[in-house]
């Protein structure tokens, strides 16, 4: 956010309980206030001391930005025809209603929203350039790629057009309006469905990695509520956070505007392509890792991308591909370095150490994921190919580890000043790079 917050001692606040059980806040912001952070800028606060699980915040459907309210809006509704998908329907609606100024029921947090937005959408090709060497430079340029398509769809709608030429509305509005529900709306499940609601006072909460993806909110289907809970104790004063899933920085650059310095939930991704027969094959297949529990905690750090069956090895080797996802606290899974250890194995290695497992009575799929040294040898050999794997990567960014950590040392945005934009790019660079 941004603008001035008075820093006056915070708001009363109280939580009831209603007849039927359902707790309810007595203010509509509930258990928090707007305040200016010197390291986050614009966020919320909680009024007093709150335990862990408390509910904070409560946002009645009825006030939030939905497709189904988007498509209720008299001007969508003579729309019934066109074709808009959610993202469109709402963001259109934002338009429709930023359009009436202060005439419109929504003004107040219309008013809130950021008359500009740091997400690459908006960045300059010098900007953009800082991303180079990354995927994430190719995803911004999907993601721009996305929001024109969806432009030019829209314009090739007779009656889609007619309203956006009837009020004015351009491309540099949607932009607007794209970003507004991309970075600000959040995805809760409705029913069977997932269903984007962009909620006053809830766009608001800042996003911290501390908090476990999927623990801080929801809607509530009986009340009808999108609810915040405190993911931790707060303090009376301290700011509260939300998450905004186990985002990468690079989900959060493109769909937020932000990067953090330290983020547990960015990743490198190497993919490996091995040599498979129908002798390596039962091999290849079990040194997957054992697949993790559902959960939003942490993304999935291995995935098949190209595994041949049985019938289609009859014809010869084929390829066998794998993706794997290093992050800073584990920077050398073990099925990555089994995978690497197998891909460099030839066949009279291959059958020497299939011996010393049987002998051993151990899966030989168990003895390569060990994160236990093997053989020297081997183990020097896969190791120097993941660093040649690693260090190509490293070498297509235009910029040094140690020239990005000296910018951003720079670019320091002042106390209470919001994110800056010239330093996201470096942001997000150094922290794939690290």
């Amino acid at each position: 956010g941004t603008g001035a917050v008075s820093q006056a001692e915070p708001m009363l606040s109280m939580s009831t309980v209603s007849e039927d059980g359902c707790s309810s806040l007595a203010s509509p912001w509930g258990l928090v206030e707007p305040y200016d952070f010197p390291d986050t800028g614009r966020g919320l606060r909680c009024v007093r001391a709150v335990a862990e699980g408390e509910e904070l915040l409560a946002v009645p459907l009825e006030e939030c930005w939905h497709e189904m309210a988007a498509r209720r809006a008299p001007e969508l509704a003579a729309l019934a025809d066109a074709s808009l998908s959610e993202t469109d329907a709402i963001a259109l609606h934002l338009l429709l209603e930023r359009a009436k100024g202060d005439g419109s029921e929504r003004a107040a947090h219309l008013r809130s929203m950021p008359p500009v937005y740091d997400s690459t959408l908006f960045w300059s090709e010098a900007e953009l350039a800082h991303l180079r060497g990354s995927d994430w430079l190719d995803l911004a340029r999907r993601f721009a790629e996305e929001l024109e398509a969806d432009w030019a769809a829209l314009q090739s709608q007779p009656a889609v057009a007619a309203l956006l030429s009837r009020h004015g509305l351009g491309i540099e509005a949607y932009r607007w309006a794209y970003a507004t529900v991309k970075s600000r709306a959040a995805e809760v499940g409705m029913g069977d469905e997932k269903k984007r609601l962009l909620a006053p006072r809830f766009d608001m909460f800042n996003h911290s990695t501390a908090v476990a993806p999927g623990s801080s909110h929801g809607y509530d289907e009986a009340r009808q509520q999108l609810v915040v809970v405190a993911a931790a104790p707060y303090g009376a004063g301290e700011q509260a956070f939300v998450s905004y899933g186990g985002a990468s920085n690079g989900s959060l650059l493109l769909g937020g505007g932000f990067a953090l310095r330290r983020n547990r939930f960015d990743a490198v991704e190497v993919t490996l392509t091995a040599k498979c027969d129908a002798r390596r094959w039962l091999l290849l297949m079990m040194l997957a890792p054992e697949a993790p529990p559902p959960s939003q905690e942490e993304p999935p750090n291995f995935e098949y991308l190209q595994a041949p069956d049985q019938e289609q090895l009859r014809d010869g080797p084929k390829p066998f591909v794998t993706r794997h996802l290093l992050t800073a606290a584990n920077p050398l899974p073990p099925a990555l370095l089994a995978y690497v250890r197998a891909e460099r194995l030839s066949d009279v290695e291959l059958e020497a150490y299939e011996k010393k497992a049987k002998a051993a009575g151990t899966p030989l799929w168990e003895v390569l994921r060990s994160p236990a040294p093997l053989d020297a040898a081997l183990d020097l050999a896969a190791l120097a190919a993941l660093r040649r794997v690693l260090a190509d990567k490293l070498d297509a960014y235009p910029t040094t580890a140690e020239q990005d950590e000296a910018f951003l040392d720079k670019a320091e945005p002042d106390a209470g000043a919001a994110h800056e934009t010239a330093p996201l790019p470096a942001e997000a660079a150094a922290a794939r790079r690290r």
